[in-house]
């Protein structure tokens, strides 16, 4: 038969190990899902800009001026010109959006999410 003393669960390490692993996993939730949510932002308004029939006779410049208004209208500010490539084919007008985020944690280690949007918009 087991004592009553071998039976009293987690320790103060025990428990302090387990406070660390919520603390590290809510940091992380708390510094990666905003990033998500802007690129789920940015691949609806890619959307937006394919199904809207207007956006076909605009030539690559304006198609860029549309695609920055649409972008600070939600706040999205981690991409940059240099990020997105916009390429007039015979058939249809491709948009890019190749970005990369990167967030710092703690200290000298950072988080960096890769994204990549695509758009085809008929002519």
């Amino acid at each position: 038969m087991t004592s009553i003393r071998q039976q009293q669960g987690l320790g103060a390490i025990g428990w302090l190990s387990v406070l660390a692993l919520i603390a590290i996993c809510a940091l992380l939730f708390l510094k990666i899902v905003p990033v998500y949510m802007n690129s789920m932002t940015v691949g609806s308004i890619l959307s937006g800009m394919e199904e809207d029939p207007e956006m076909g006779s605009k030539s690559p410049g304006e198609l860029s001026v549309t695609l920055r208004k649409r972008l600070n209208i939600n706040s999205i500010t981690d991409i940059d010109r240099d990020e997105v490539y916009i390429e007039r084919g015979v058939k249809n007008t491709t948009i890019e959006v190749d970005y990369e985020v990167r967030k710092n944690l703690v200290g000298n280690i950072d988080v960096v999410l890769s994204f990549n949007k695509r758009a085809e918009i008929p002519r």
